[in-house]
């Protein structure tokens, strides 16, 4: 029996969407940093800024950014460039990590705007509670060695913190209460996320004040980037994740087309991504946050999921695949409806109305499909390019008859789950059969229904079972060492078990219904998220659980035909 055969048809198509690929915008920090003279004043155009058609809109050439209206209003009121910095961002709609409300935003290096219609001028557009957001996620058990400024220290009872010296008259010249808001912090010292100096400063609840004091009056207390710091975070590729191997035949329209490799239609083009949701912290301590979504218009009821070591992302399709960089770019697509070598079929036999089709990767970025209703599985090199296929239908060991999920370890083994025979089967290299590791006659441990398998770092194979609702874990010699859940929706049970991964630090993740639970290698419960709807963080009919090198996790949803990409902090 089919995995999610609960799964609904397609209910709707979603907007394509990809993180924003723009320059760094470090600029009025590095100019401050290198320079003990008068800085630029409120009064004085900007560098590189243009007037639009009217006066009601200036484009900055350093960061190509526009900005209009209120607030280009409140630009020029509040300190301009020394106090906001240059616009990174176009204004957009943007869900606050704080209230869960939408407002009309736009980020600048040292803030973010927000409009608020219904307030009176000039509290119509605010600062965005950057600082709140910052400082609970950064140091929820407190900051280090704080200590209160004892130069005509200004008590707060609103938040029990004080403010003095430098930091009490910026604060009073520069918009106080409305404009930068309480203190929720005492001074201390902290090492910049963007350049991995060490400063004083203050948290305010819309701002973070910096000492400079090598810079002369007024610019000795500067805001900390917390606009650029945040945009980089939300918005910005994320740190750390490798780019695709050097030479990679990015295939678009109108190029041509590599040899075997069909070309994709246009991709459109990448947009400003709605506001990443925040998950509730877990007992563990940790939080999971999409990051990105890929929801781009070839992706019709997707079944398989893999990523490989450069962060590309792989989605089968009807009976083809898609190949996605790491930004969420359509880079490649292969294959087509058929039985010759790299045609598939991806129905499932035992129930047509569904595809399967599961894709995996192996170090060298080979990709492996189990072209389930061909009942065989295929090999690709990472162009596309056919390399073998092996298997033959039927029921004896050895054989298949519907493979639904796919694995591969760091000795090119495969493993398959085969959904008709019920059972979890290993082929060598060349595609020879070895051995039966669980179900059919010639097991020694029985599944029921096998619906998803995944590999780690040390070639342990892990087995998900929806009727059991439980964790198989063997060894490399193919012994069970553990074994772990029950039906139920509380922590650590299975509300039906979907597919399972591993990440490079030997975590166990595993989807159930509409919910991702993680584990440790021992079967140790650490924490869940998701929750039925289309929202973001959310799932309809999860499909495929993958993670990257960097522990990245990529969940597909069959019916809302997306990947979503989260992030545990």
């Amino acid at each position: 029996m089919v995995k999610r055969l609960r799964v609904a048809l397609y209910l709707s198509a979603l907007g394509a969407m990809a993180l924003l690929a723009s320059k760094s915008g470090s600029f009025w920090l590095d100019q401050a940093h290198a320079t003990t003279g008068p800085g630029p004043t409120a009064a004085t155009p900007a560098p590189g800024a243009t007037a639009g058609q009217s006066s009601g809109s200036r484009t900055f050439s350093e960061t190509g950014k526009t900005v209009e209206g209120i607030f280009l209003r409140y630009w020029t009121n509040n300190g301009g460039l020394p106090q906001q910095g240059f616009p990174i961002s176009s204004s957009m709609t943007e869900v606050s990590d704080l209230n869960g409300k939408s407002y009309t935003v736009q980020y600048f290096e040292r803030a973010v705007f927000e409009l608020h219609p219904e307030n009176a001028a000039p509290y119509n557009v605010l600062l965005s509670q950057l600082d709140t957001f910052r400082y609970k996620e950064k140091y929820r058990t407190g900051v280090p060695s704080p200590s209160v400024n004892r130069t005509n220290p200004r008590l707060f009872p609103e938040t029990g913190h004080s403010v003095g010296g430098k930091f009490l008259g910026y604060w009073q010249a520069h918009g106080g209460l409305a404009q930068q808001g309480y203190p929720i912090s005492d001074e201390f010292t902290e090492v910049s996320d963007l350049n991995g100096k060490s400063y004083t400063v203050q948290y305010f609840e819309r701002a973070v004040f910096e000492l400079h004091p090598e810079n002369a009056a007024p610019y000795d207390v500067l805001l900390s980037q917390l606009g650029t710091f945040r945009y980089n975070e939300k918005y910005r590729r994320p740190t750390g994740i490798a780019t695709p191997a050097a030479g990679f035949p990015t295939v678009t329209a109108g190029e041509p087309i590599p040899t075997g490799i069909a070309q994709p239609t246009a991709t459109p083009a990448p947009t400003e991504m709605p506001a990443a949701t925040a998950i509730l912290p877990q007992p563990s301590g940790e939080t999971a946050e999409v990051v990105m979504a890929i929801a781009d218009e070839h992706i019709v009821t997707p079944w398989g999921l893999a990523v490989d070591r450069a962060g590309n992302i792989y989605v089968t399709s009807k009976d083809y695949v898609l190949k996605f960089d790491a930004m969420g770019k359509l880079v490649l697509q292969f294959g087509s409806t058929g039985t010759g070598n790299g045609q598939f079929n991806f129905l499932c036999q035992n129930n047509p109305a569904y595809n399967c089709g599961a894709i995996a990767v192996d170090a060298a970025s080979n990709v492996y499909l189990a072209d389930s209703g061909n009942s065989r599985v295929q090999k690709f090199d990472k162009d596309g390019r056919f390399l073998m296929a092996f298997g033959t239908k039927g029921p004896t060991e050895g054989q298949m008859l519907n493979p639904i999920d796919i694995a591969v370890d760091s000795q090119g083994s495969i493993y398959i789950v085969d959904d008709v025979n019920l059972g979890v089967r290993k082929y060598d290299s060349n595609g020879n059969f070895r051995a039966t590791l669980a179900g059919g006659s010639a097991a020694a441990v029985q599944v029921r229904e096998p619906v998803g398998l995944a590999v780690d770092r040390n070639d342990n194979v892990y087995v998900v079972d929806d009727k059991y609702n439980s964790v198989f874990k063997f060894g490399q010699d193919g012994h069970l060492l553990l074994k772990w859940g029950h039906l139920g929706t509380s922590s650590g049970a299975f509300d039906y078990t979907i597919d399972v991964t591993t990440d490079p630090a030997g975590n166990v993740f595993v989807v159930d219904n509409t919910r991702v639970q993680k584990f440790t290698a021992s079967g140790a419960w650490q924490m869940r998220w998701g929750s039925s709807g289309p929202g973001s963080g959310q799932f309809e009919s999860p499909a495929s659980i993958a993670t990257d090198g960097e522990g990245y996790i990529y969940v597909l949803d069959h019916t809302l035909n997306r990947v979503q990409k989260f992030k545990l902090k």
